[in-house]
Formats: structure tokens, sequence, C-alpha cells
């Protein structure tokens, strides 16, 4: 089997396992198909979210509009619940 793109050189630590590695953003967006995969791919490299915990996501969940009605804060966000 080929090894991984995306595993990092060996001897180096990634800053979290659950994250995407460093540099990964410009290999992945030219192969991802759909708008969801690159929002996947932008949420994970623009934010300090883990992939279980944008995975887990419900709609209920993002408040992407300013003044959100659950009143926390006025700019757009997202809550990461754990269920």
């Amino acid at each position: 089997m080929a090894k991984n793109p995306l595993a990092p050189p060996q001897g180096t630590r990634r800053q979290h396992p659950k994250m995407l590695p460093d540099g990964a953003r410009p290999e992945l967006m030219p192969v991802v198909n759909t708008a969801r995969d690159r929002v996947v791919v932008t949420w994970l490299s623009d934010t300090s979210l883990r992939i279980g915990g944008l995975t887990g996501l419900h709609l209920v969940d993002l408040h992407l509009r300013e003044n959100a009605g659950c009143g926390e804060c006025k700019g757009p966000h997202l809550h990461v619940c754990h269920r």
C-alpha cells in the first residue's frame, strides 16, 4: 500500500494528532470534489476544531448569522456540544 501523502515526515510532530497537519490544505483543496468537502477542509485548517468536533456538529449548532438566537455571541459562531 502506498504511503499516506498527508502523513508528517518521520521525526516531526503535529500540533495535535486529531487536527489537520500543517500544510495539508494546499494539497487537499485541488482534489476535493464537493462544496461540503471544501467547507470541511477550510474549517479544519482555519479554526481550532478537531475532526471529531466538526463531524459531530448538528445544524442547530451552527449560528452563521449576526445576532443569533442563542444570545451568546453577536457574530457568526458555532457550538461544539458533547452529546
